[in-house]
């Protein structure tokens, strides 16, 4: 997301589904495709460890 001064953070949440215990943190990245590849980063070491890809609708 941009903030309000043009930087460009990455928001990452983390929990069980329906429990009130996740975490969240903000990351600085340096353009909005660098926080796209790092999203992707994200994903690739997700699926690595087995995680299954959830969409809220």
């Amino acid at each position: 997301m941009e903030d309000l001064f043009g930087d460009w953070t990455l928001i990452t949440a983390w929990g069980g589904i329906g429990s009130n215990r996740g975490r969240m943190h903000s990351t600085g990245v340096a353009s909005y495709e660098a926080g796209v590849e790092r999203i992707g980063e994200i994903a690739r070491r997700r699926a690595q460890r087995g995680y299954a890809s959830v969409t809220a609708g």
